[in-house]
């Protein structure tokens, strides 16, 4: 990817020489903080849906643990700080998040409870976007395959997709520019996601769905454990991405956010 010669000024300009903030940085960390907690709610499949498990580390400071160890793990450091509002709200609304689902995540008498990556993502990204801060995070998909249509790409978005779509960059195609809305400038940020092994037990081939596990081919089901059908999709396939939008004269202003 590369950015036009202005662009690239404006995304210069906006780094911390500028404001005393490197928006560009602060970007990729809430992205990265937002991967780690939805790897989190992944690898937590089992005790959420256990009906007697302890499950005190899906809450508060437990669950903020279990996301700082994905973190170092993916990342080769800690869990970023709560240094600007932005990472403050983030944080509180992960906890909000899985606070909001306790009721459900304790109950007892249900299986499956259904608040998988993709449930807790969305929860989590209509949360922090909806906080009266100006600043939004959501995943977006590919339009040919969207089960959630509040994932639909907008303009910028499905252009940084398609260009992602048919290159090769050692970065994995992360995309950040700087756009003009309503005469105010936005830092622009999106994080390609691309499906691993886990994934495809959802969003693979009738061959890849768990139910499928233990019976004969010919009874085999299309329909995965959310209800929806297995999308066909294969290992290292691109599944959409992570996008953050900054609105950096909101930020400088202040904003509206209240955090509790």
């Amino acid at each position: 990817m590369k950015f036009s010669r202005l662009l690239l000024l404006a995304l210069l300009f906006l780094n911390n020489r500028a404001f005393g903030v490197d928006y560009p940085g602060l970007s990729i960390e809430v992205i990265n903080i937002f991967m780690a907690s939805k790897e989190v709610l992944f690898e937590k499949q089992a005790e959420i849906n256990s009906a007697n498990s302890d499950k005190s580390s899906l809450f508060g400071q437990l669950f903020l643990r279990e996301i700082d160890l994905v973190y170092k793990r993916n990342h080769g450091q800690p869990l970023p700080k709560a240094d600007h509002p932005i990472k403050a709200l983030l944080y509180q609304s992960i906890l909000s998040v899985m606070e909001d689902n306790r009721a459900l995540i304790m109950d007892p008498g249900l299986v499956y409870k259904g608040l998988i990556p993709a449930t807790f993502s969305f929860q989590l990204s209509q949360r922090f976007s909806n906080s009266g801060y100006p600043v939004k995070i959501k995943f977006v998909g590919l339009r040919n395959n969207l089960v959630n249509e509040a994932n639909n790409p907008d303009v910028w978005e499905y252009e940084v997709l398609s260009r992602v779509a048919v290159s090769v960059s050692e970065d994995g195609g992360l995309v950040q520019q700087v756009t003009e809305e309503n005469g105010r400038s936005m830092v622009r940020t999106l994080k390609p996601i691309y499906f691993s092994l886990d994934c495809l037990s959802c969003h693979g081939t009738v061959s890849d769905n768990p139910a499928n596990k233990f019976i004969s081919k010919e009874h085999w089901t299309l329909i995965n454990k959310a209800g929806f059908k297995m999308p066909n999709y294969h290992l290292g396939d691109l599944a959409g991405g992570v996008s953050l939008t900054l609105d950096v004269l909101g930020i400088q202003e202040g904003g509206n956010l209240e955090l509790q």
